[in-house]
């Protein structure tokens, strides 16, 4: 209850009910991965569909052990609890090799020796995400992931929707060339050290009996986010010394390289202190293709030393056209015609009246209500476009919105938006009068 963030036990995902079921692990994983595709259908945003929650990882959740007792993440536990790195892509050969030690540990469980058992459990984590789009990805499968065990309220997946917003906004997509493999990485890893710290905090029942109710466990991702926006790394000391070269030599016993999660990339991050802080900007230079190795395909990447004098051509950022970036993924689908009928322009008045309500009737979120109730959002930014530049309301990001809301918003105004996308010259400017 409270990393759901709620104080009746009626309010927990059902999810739970399968993990203490008589049913197969098959069974299991297919109930999880399937919820997971239904919150990537609702939210509009694409989650790793090829995903392996291996044996260890109900024997850590069936115990609720979250966190494996610590308070940070350590490359040694990385893949144990409730880890961000289970969302990661693996290949069909992976499961399959992992299918073939699921079964040898259950055909030899009763004659191995200890010594055995940790060789045949021992593996080396999957590789991060390189690129700016399988980092998106790869949050959005864990908000899934973590919606789907902890519902709505919980704090590490509100910062999450957030985290996935800010990868897509505006600011991200003009510095697109800025987002290195080096600082894609660190910034998975700052997903995996955060919500390991999230999970180490556990609530007890005398916290829930407390007069004004307990104070929920708060997720510190937010610190990300600017750092994000300004496209810089960031300095983790918990930072895995294996990351700071992905090859494709791999150590003894990994099943997660070539054979694993997937391509591997010979990446070498020759970054200096200030590049690495992010004082640079990062520029790559373009990369250099090395022989084919027998194993399949790699490339190398370096990274200079000192600023760049101005950016190569093919490295400037594209101009951003989408100006419906900003919205949240079910306006962009409901509103879509609606929008290309109108060029963004909300007509919030005419739709609110050929939907039969009033403006008071409109629904509003409630954290964007002021102390008097009045609901201080700009439905011209939620919907499409605020062209306001004085406008005082509150513009909120896709990741503040809740998606139960902006289904029901759309719902509400689907008769207007019908009507005048089958009436557009109502919406039209008068033409003014001669003389």
């Amino acid at each position: 209850m409270g990393f759901c963030g709620v104080t009746d036990p009626m309010h927990i995902p059902t999810i739970w009910r399968t993990y203490y079921s008589s049913a197969s692990l098959l069974t299991k994983r297919g109930e999880i991965q399937e919820q997971m595709n239904d919150w990537s259908v609702e939210t509009g945003y694409p989650i790793n569909k090829i995903i392996r929650f291996d044996k260890t990882w109900f024997t850590d959740i069936k115990a609720m052990d979250l966190a494996m007792g610590e308070a940070r993440a350590t490359w040694q536990l990385l893949e144990r609890g409730f880890s961000a790195q289970y969302c990661l892509p693996v290949t069909l050969e992976y499961i399959a090799r992992m299918n073939a030690i699921e079964r040898a540990d259950a055909e030899t469980e009763h004659t191995r020796t200890i010594t055995e058992r940790m060789n045949l459990n021992k593996t080396d984590p999957r590789l991060p995400p390189l690129t700016l789009e399988e980092l998106q990805r790869g949050v959005a499968t864990y908000a899934a992931k973590t919606y789907v065990h902890f519902g709505k309220f919980c704090d590490l997946y509100k910062k999450l929707l957030i985290m996935r917003e800010t990868l897509e906004s505006h600011a991200v997509e003009h510095a697109r060339a800025c987002y290195t493999p080096r600082i894609v990485t660190e910034y998975w890893f700052e997903v995996l050290d955060k919500s390991r710290s999230f999970f180490y905090t556990m609530l007890r029942k005398s916290d829930f009996d407390k007069p004004n109710g307990p104070a929920f466990p708060i997720c510190s991702l937010s610190s990300l986010f600017p750092i994000i926006i300004a496209g810089h790394g960031i300095t983790n000391g918990m930072f895995p010394t294996k990351w700071n070269s992905v090859s494709p030599a791999m150590p003894s016993g990994n099943t997660h390289g070539l054979g694993g999660g997937r391509p591997t990339k010979n990446v070498t991050f020759g970054y200096d202190t200030k590049v690495a802080a992010g004082g640079y900007g990062g520029y790559a230079t373009p990369a250099k293709p090395t022989a084919p190795t027998s194993g399949g395909w790699s490339w190398e990447t370096s990274f200079p030393s000192a600023p760049p004098s101005a950016p190569p051509d093919s490295l400037i950022p594209p101009t951003f056209k989408d100006k419906y970036g900003h919205c949240h993924p079910i306006v962009k689908s409901e509103f879509a015609e609606y929008h290309k009928q109108f060029g963004g322009k909300l007509q919030l008045q005419l739709l609110v009246k050929h939907s039969n309500i009033t403006m008071n009737q409109l629904l509003g979120q409630h954290s964007f209500r002021d102390a008097s109730g009045m609901n201080n959002m700009c439905y011209s930014y939620v919907l499409g476009v605020c062209n306001h530049k004085a406008c005082k309301r509150i513009h909120p990001t896709a990741g503040q919105l809740v998606p139960e809301f902006v289904r029901d918003l759309c719902k509400q105004l689907k008769p207007g938006r019908d009507y005048l996308i089958k009436n557009p010259g109502l919406g039209a400017k008068r033409p003014s009068k001669s003389g």
